[in-house]
Formats: C-alpha cells, structure tokens, sequence
C-alpha cells in the first residue's frame, strides 16, 4: 500500500489523503456547509462560537517555566495520547494534510496541519487556514505541527486514553502542546473536538510559532501592525480597526528581532506573521475600515470566507449530513447581505470574515518594518483613546504579557 508521510510520528495510505487542496477543491468539497451571499462572500458556520482555553495543557522540559495559569502535564502520560490518536489518524479518518510558513522573509516557520475529516464539515478548517498562512515554500521543512480531530473519537480510542488519563472527557475540546522537543526545533498540538477555527487553527499555531521565536530571543506581540506602529492588544479591543488600511501589514500576530549592538538594543525588526485579517464582523458598517476587506468578494475575483455572521434571507440550523451533527447557514428565500449589526440568528457577537491582507495593501510584506511607535489597547473605545506610547523594547513585551491575562470577547462562553 503506497503511503504518504505525515511526520515521524504518522504515515497515512495515500488514498485517504489530500494533501494541499486547491480553493476549486474546497467550493466543491463543502457545498452542503454553506451559502454564497448576495456580495460573494462563502458563509459557514459551526456550533462552538469561540474559543475554549479551560481544556489547555502543556508537555515541557522538565527546567522551562510557564506561565501564570498556564498547567503542565506529564510527558509519559501526554505521549501515550499522541500515540492513541496517531493510530486513529492511522487508520480510519480522511485527511487533508496543509503546509505552509508563518512569518515573513528573514524569519519563515514551517507550519503542517492535519485535519480529520470524518466530518466533511471540519475541511472549512483547513480552508480557512489556506488563506491565513503564506504558501509553502520547498526549503523551508515544517518544524510546527497541528493535529485537529474534531470529530469525537470512536469508542474505543477513547477508552485507550482514558486507560491511561482517567479524567479525560470526550465530551469536553482539548489542546495539548507538546514543547518536549523544543531544542531540537519540533513543536505539535493535539487539538480534539474544537471545531471553531481559531481555536483548533489560528491560536494553536501562533502559539508554536511565537514560542519558537521567544526561544530564538525575539519579541512576540499579540498586535496589529502599520508601518512601523505596532498597536498590541486582545481580541476584539480595535487592532484590525487601527490597522486596516493603505499601510496595513498585520492585525494579530507579531515577532520582533532585536538587532544589538555593543550589548545595547539599537532597533527591532518587526515579522509579519500571518497573510491574512481573521477579523470580527460586530458592529460593522460601510464607514468601518474593515468593510472593504469584507467586500472585496463582489468583484468575483478574490476569495472572502465568513462565518457565524447573521445575513439576510438566511437562517442557521442544526442538522445531521453524512451522519455528524453540524450547524450550517441555510437559504430561506433570496439570500442578501451579511448582517454585522444583527446577532439573532447566529446566537453570537464573534461572527469572522478572512480577507488577504495583500488585497488592501498592494506594497503588502514587500519591505523591511522596524519599531518606532507602540500603541497599548486594554480595550475597545468607539473612538480610540487613551493611548499609551512605549519605546523600550523589553518594557513593550512586559504590557503585552501583562494584557495576555484578560478573557476577551474571541471566549466562548466568557464575558469580555
């Protein structure tokens, strides 16, 4: 049986794997799971409304520190559940297996996923995905790797797991980072029964990569970036608004490399992490300078993928396709426009859209940025203020740690 390699931990016969899909693949693939707006944009939705950080442990060497809040686990423990779920990838589910690279020229991570999709639905995902990350690149190998089963697993891994980790709860989403091999530049999550995409996706992978560049004495900024600005704050408290733009270069994810000399700090480099916005569609409106990212789809020529957003001539429903229980947006006359001021019938305020950042900034990823304004959000303000500007370094990856510990609004089931 001819068999495709996974990592050193997985093979997979090749007849149950794509491997980096085509956008043709995805329209295809997942037309029962969503509707075309009046305006073009893909629109999907999914019954977990954000993330879910109460279920997340990490395996570490035995002298690195983590932080406040953040829980170890035991290695043995941790990589017998690997190998339990290495073997279901193994041998039952279809795969769609993505690489692609995290950070600009001058710092690229490679980046694996793999996503089961026993539940055709859970391809969104890795559609999403496609559009966050820059392409791959042949000589740059993955050291990153994300697992995303959304699925739950059959009853009988499942009591695999439990025979060695007795509190698991199958009904409850897990993340598990193993950081174990860290020194050897190897990093993977284990992501299961998380089918929003930020948390199974977005955050899980930022979090490898952003560890891997702290362990390469760089900065990491959970912020937006323009120009040379780099506006630092939580979900939901205004860097997409700050950001977006002519100069836009980043709304989420930063690295900074700091460039001394003589043993003092002389500048930072700043690494755009990501190709494209995950931006949050509440309250939005034509005047919003995310609109445009929004609407770049009406042209037919770039692709605008959304989900959980209310939209007119459309309702979100819960029923069963190829024997899993999903959540998807179904027609209920002429479907119109996307509603961003509206909340009834998505249930919830973190609906998202993912436009390219190259799509508003034609310059986009295409220069050297480097720190010279820093700008503090704690929270969001119709109009922005107060602002709080921060020229050293060290000081500006203390506020950034500092904010880190608030719940936002990007929660399921947390009040920002």
């Amino acid at each position: 049986m001819s068999m495709t390699n996974v990592s050193e931990y997985l093979t997979i016969p090749k007849d149950r794997i794509y491997v980096n899909p085509s956008d043709e693949f995805y329209i295809n693939y997942l037309k029962p799971y969503y509707v075309i707006t009046k305006d073009g944009q893909y629109l999907f939705a999914c019954t977990q409304k954000g993330r879910r950080p109460d279920r997340v442990f990490y395996m570490v060497p035995n002298d690195y520190r983590l932080g406040t809040g953040q829980r170890s686990f035991d290695i043995d423990t941790g990589r017998a559940i690997y190998s339990i779920v290495m073997d279901y990838l193994r041998e039952i589910p279809p795969i769609i297996m993505s690489d692609g690279i995290q950070g600009e020229n001058g710092y690229e991570v490679g980046l694996r996923t793999i996503v089961s999709i026993a539940n055709p639905h859970s391809a969104y995902i890795s559609w999403m995905g496609k559009m966050m990350v820059f392409p791959p690149k042949e000589n740059v190998k993955p050291s990153c790797y994300n697992f995303i089963i959304p699925e739950k697993l059959p009853e009988k891994y499942i009591k695999e797991i439990k025979k060695v980790w007795p509190e698991y709860n199958e009904n409850e989403p897990l993340s598990l980072y193993d950081f174990t091999e860290m020194e050897n530049d190897s990093r993977r999550v284990l992501n299961l029964g998380i089918n929003y995409f930020g948390g199974a996706f977005k955050k899980p992978n930022l979090t490898m990569v952003w560890n891997k560049g702290e362990s390469d004495n760089m900065i990491s900024f959970h912020a937006g970036l323009s120009e040379s600005s780099v506006i630092i704050g939580l979900s939901g408290t205004g860097k997409t608004t700050l950001t977006v733009g002519p100069n836009l270069e980043q709304d989420d994810a930063v690295l900074g490399k700091v460039i001394s000399k003589e043993d003092k700090i002389v500048d930072v480099k700043l690494v755009g992490l990501e190709a494209a916005s995950f931006a949050k569609s509440e309250g939005l409106s034509e005047k919003s300078p995310e609109y445009q990212g929004l609407m770049k789809s009406k042209d037919g020529k770039h692709i605008v993928l959304a989900m959980n957003i209310d939209c007119e001539g459309v309702d979100y429903v819960k029923k069963e396709i190829n024997g899993y229980l999903v959540e998807v947006p179904i027609a209920t006359g002429e479907v119109g426009s996307l509603l961003c001021k509206s909340y009834e019938k998505s249930g919830t305020t973190n609906g998202r859209f993912i436009f390219l950042f190259s799509d508003l900034n034609s310059s986009w990823a295409k220069k050297d940025k480097y720190l010279r304004n820093f700008v503090l959000s704690f929270k969001r303000y119709d109009i922005f203020n107060p602002i709080v500007k921060v020229t050293n370094p060290l000081m500006a990856v203390a506020f950034d740690s500092a904010c880190e510990s608030i719940i936002t609004s990007a929660v399921s089931g947390k009040i920002p």
